[in-house]
């Protein structure tokens, strides 16, 4: 009996101790911003839920991120846009969508005209796989994103080298135990992050 115990405590310590490694290994991703554009509003997301309800979502501007990532010699690729409702930096959004950029940008090049007219991806988790795209409408209540589309239909040049852009999405949430379309449209600023590790 003891020895069975033995044996087990020890596979038990075993698979705790394969995860905090794996878990350590896990390439970690995280952008910061200036702390006043969490909470400037740059654009404004509309959405509406299947029965017929309505929000206007406040964004702060949109950021696309080409950024290649090496951890314990493995390379990672972040492209992604990061859609974000306006919130204090050290606390979480109401509103977090990651857009997949993996198709349209390529070495590090960006412009308009890689995103305009293109059915970009909303991904369910976004950041190497450490955060999820969801949304909040009026119920206060975060629903995540299972899929979805956005499709920039106009993206020009603005001041300061950033872009004005507008376009329309459709994504499948879960709510209420089970799925919903919502549809919406967007308006905003979109800047790209500097690139490098």
């Amino acid at each position: 009996m003891r020895r069975w115990l033995t044996h087990a405590v020890l596979a038990v310590a075993s698979i705790a101790g394969m995860f905090a490694l794996n878990l350590h290994q896990r390439p970690a991703f995280a952008t910061a911003y200036a702390e006043a554009e969490y909470v400037t509003a740059t654009g404004t997301l509309s959405l509406q839920r299947a029965t017929g309800e309505s929000s206007d979502i406040p964004l702060m501007t949109m950021h696309v991120v080409s950024r290649d990532l090496e951890r314990v010699g493995r390379a990672y690729q972040v492209r992604e846009l990061l859609i974000r409702a306006t919130a204090p930096g050290d606390q979480a959004p109401g509103t977090e969508l990651y857009i997949d950029l993996s198709r349209v940008i390529a070495d590090g090049a960006h412009g308009p005209q890689q995103l305009v007219q293109t059915e970009l991806p909303i991904m369910p988790r976004g950041r190497l796989g450490s955060r999820s795209s969801l949304v909040t409408l009026s119920d206060a209540h975060p629903l995540r994103v299972v899929t979805g589309t956005l499709l920039l239909t106009e993206v020009t040049l603005g001041d300061n080298a950033v872009y004005q852009a507008r376009g329309r999405l459709e994504m499948q949430v879960e709510a209420n135990g089970g799925i919903e379309m919502v549809t919406g449209r967007i308006d905003g600023v979109i800047s790209w992050d500097a690139t490098g590790a």
